[in-house]
């Protein structure tokens, strides 16, 4: 979700009644949180797979402004993979141990390792293939929204309720 692409389709699509702001990547987060467009009641969505480089930034905003919340999960992918909308028996192994699958000297970041096994496991299905570019009307089903939607705590569903949703 760093940039504009298939997190930003899925939560527009799976939030109506939210307004979704993308950052356009995590570089970009402190500038648009200053912004006009970002003044009050703000959650953060962010991969954070690939966050770690930008969250003492974050934490100082927060100590300011206590209408800021923040999710981070390890990525849109992994959402994906854990909410169980894929029949693959070995996803559930991977994502309870993935230092045991990941090889660091092939993936740069777990994003990147959870983007390619969601790829391999959607196959080329164009029905439901997996892309980070354009997200495939397979993972924007009612019933696949709520999957997704389901993995997310309660807590930040409840304040997604009330705020705006920043996509990072």
């Amino acid at each position: 979700m760093e940039d504009s692409n298939a997190g930003f389709d899925f939560f527009r699509r799976a939030l109506p009644n939210i307004r979704c702001i993308s950052a356009g990547g995590n570089a970009n987060i402190i500038a648009r949180l200053n912004s006009d467009e970002c003044k009050d009641r703000v959650i953060i969505l962010a991969d954070g797979a690939a966050f770690g480089a930008y969250i003492e930034n974050i934490i100082s905003l927060k100590s300011i402004r206590n209408d800021i919340g923040v999710y981070l999960p390890e990525s849109f992918e992994w959402l994906i993979l854990r909410s169980g909308i894929l029949n693959a028996t070995e996803i559930p192994d991977i994502l309870e141990h993935p230092e045991d699958f990941i090889d660091s000297s092939i993936y740069f970041s777990w994003e990147r390792f959870f983007t390619k096994l969601l790829e391999d496991k959607t196959g080329s299905d164009e029905k439901m293939h997996y892309s980070k570019a354009r997200l495939s009307d397979y993972f924007l089903t009612n019933r696949s929204i709520q999957k997704i939607m389901d993995v997310i705590p309660e807590s930040i569903r409840g304040w997604l309720e009330t705020r705006e949703l920043f996509v990072a």
